[in-house]
């Protein structure tokens, strides 16, 4: 026999509207009041990255990028010497 379990969590039927419009509205300012131009897709990122962060201190959110990043460094497989250079008793290196 084969048994699956999935855990359910009920989410609220509605997004905070007010709010969203809030960051909707941040969003709209800096894109025409900062002193320089604003790429859209760093900017909305960096606000995902705040707001995961906020969460806990083990929580990120990672791009494509540093998530392949963060495999290859808990996976095991990478490419490397693993030298370390540090200055002598005498300064010289």
């Amino acid at each position: 026999m084969q048994f699956s379990a999935l855990a359910y969590k009920p989410v609220a039927s509605s997004m905070p509207l007010e709010e969203l419009r809030a960051l909707a509205g941040v969003i709209g300012l800096i894109k025409s009041d900062y002193v320089e131009a604003v790429d859209d897709k760093k900017l909305l990122a960096e606000a995902i990255a705040g707001m995961v962060g906020s969460l806990d201190p083990h929580s990120a959110y990672l791009d494509q990028k540093a998530y392949a990043e963060l495999l290859e460094g808990t996976e095991g497989r990478f490419v490397g010497l693993g030298i370390e250079i540090s200055p002598g008793g005498d300064g010289a290196f």
